[in-house]
């Protein structure tokens, strides 16, 4: 939901960490909120597969990225980018689950914000030493 209320453009690949909990293996039938897939078709597109990640990051449209956490780190030690605190504050409330709002303001800072701005301007930066 809190995609939706981003009105930002995104892709949503639906992956393993959808389908369960990556911490005990339980799986989990992972379902959309009635009418979301309808009201994002402008604005979102949803992949139920594999997807190739590398590929979408390095394309010039892609703006931003929501992760896991595992390539996040890098790119926070590398300055380009947030790690898990950007949505909530991992140390303190990482039990919780992620709210729409949580997910909304991330979104937001990250795709229509000065810091969100100069995120992607590291991470250009970043990308063209490599």
């Amino acid at each position: 939901m809190g995609l939706e209320q981003s009105k930002q453009k995104f892709l949503w690949v639906l992956g393993e960490a959808d389908r369960g909990d990556t911490f005990t293996g339980e799986a989990r039938r992972f379902v959309l909120p009635e009418g979301f897939e309808e009201r994002i078709k402008e604005v979102g597109l949803l992949v139920r597969e594999w997807a190739p990640q590398p590929e979408i990051l390095a394309h010039s449209s892609t703006g931003g990225f929501l992760g896991d956490g595992s390539f996040e780190n890098r790119l926070a030690r590398e300055g380009v980018g947030e790690t898990r605190g950007a949505v909530r504050p991992w140390a303190t409330r990482r039990d919780e689950h992620v709210t729409s709002e949580m997910a909304e303001n991330a979104v937001k800072t990250s795709m229509a914000s000065a810091d969100g701005d100069e995120m992607r301007k590291r991470a250009a930066d970043f990308l063209t030493i490599y």
